[in-house]
């Protein structure tokens, strides 16, 4: 029979006890049935069509009434309405992960649970260097919020930024990544995992310009090894949700608006678009060397008995 035991209920010994080996984050996921992961993948469709049906009567809304949105493109209500469309990842990714694979908790971390000291541990060097290279371009000019919409906005985006960014993580970091990675056995399948599923979250965004293509692509694999090398999602959320609420606060504090999200198909950054993806490929090695010496604990022991490849 399929074990489908919860193994992050079990502690993680050291050494490695005879007779057992070692699984990472993502590689952890049992059982590895490929069906499972398909089932994931539409699971996750399903839950992204969710999301657009919970924000479609704030649309309208807008739509009916722009003077709701005080004459901005993407005005505090709309923005709302896009976060809340991948808030809802959060619940879907964690039933699914649930029904899938026999425990939501396991989604977070190898240990079950989200590991707030590491978290806490990684903010003391993510924000103060992502608020200062983000923070760069307010020497484009500091402008005081022109007007309550403004002002409403900015509120929307600190408050409800962090939990659009959980959305994200859990579903393609947290669920595809290691849904995905079951579709071939051992460091092949983690390779399958960040390719197939770094390649929906780009194709994800709707983007067409081939650079646009590439950051997302890079953002998403980046942060898949951050969770590879950390065990868990906690850096993933950490560093997806501070670079996106910075970024939207530099933008109104600077020209006043995210419109930009709105055109992203008229963006054409061309090679500069290769300095951001450094960014996140460098924060990615930085979080490789300084898991391994600081020995972030990545793996849990699962029985070696030949399941731990493709099912």
């Amino acid at each position: 029979m399929t074990d489908t035991t919860d193994p992050t209920t079990r502690p993680v010994p050291t050494p490695a006890t005879p007779g057992r080996s070692p699984y990472g984050y993502p590689l952890a996921a049992r059982p590895r049935q490929w069906w499972r992961g398909l089932l994931a993948v539409l699971g996750i469709v399903a839950g992204m069509v969710l999301g657009q049906l919970i924000a479609v009567p704030i649309t309208l809304l807008v739509r009916a009434d722009p003077s709701l949105d005080g004459g901005l493109t993407i005005g505090p209500l709309s923005f709302l309405a896009i976060n809340l469309s991948l808030i809802v990842l959060i619940p879907v990714s964690l039933l699914l992960s649930k029904w899938l694979y026999g425990s939501a908790a396991d989604l977070l971390s190898v240990l079950g649970r989200l590991r707030w000291g590491l978290m806490a541990r990684a903010a003391l060097v993510v924000v103060p260097v992502w608020t200062l290279i983000i923070g760069i371009g307010l020497l484009a000019g500091v402008q005081v919020p022109d007007g309550p919409a403004v002002w409403a906005l900015l509120l929307v985006s600190v408050l409800t930024t962090p939990l659009q960014a959980a959305g994200e993580e859990m579903a393609f970091r947290g669920l595809l990544l290691r849904a995905t990675a079951t579709w071939a056995p051992g460091r092949i399948g983690l390779v399958v995992g960040i390719v197939v599923s770094n390649l929906l979250f780009a194709l994800a965004h709707f983007v067409t310009d081939p650079w646009m293509l590439s950051y997302y692509f890079i953002f998403g694999a980046s942060l898949a090894v951050m969770a590879w090398r950390t065990g868990g999602l906690e850096v993933n959320i950490l560093v997806h949700a501070w670079h996106n609420t910075i970024s939207f606060v530099v933008g109104l504090l600077t020209v006043g608006s995210i419109d930009a999200l709105a055109s992203r198909n008229e963006t054409n950054p061309g090679p500069a678009m290769l300095l951001v993806d450094a960014l996140f490929i460098g924060a990615a090695a930085i979080t490789w060397v300084v898991a391994h010496r600081r020995g972030v604990t990545r793996t849990v022991l699962l029985p070696d008995d030949g399941r731990g490849s493709r099912g």
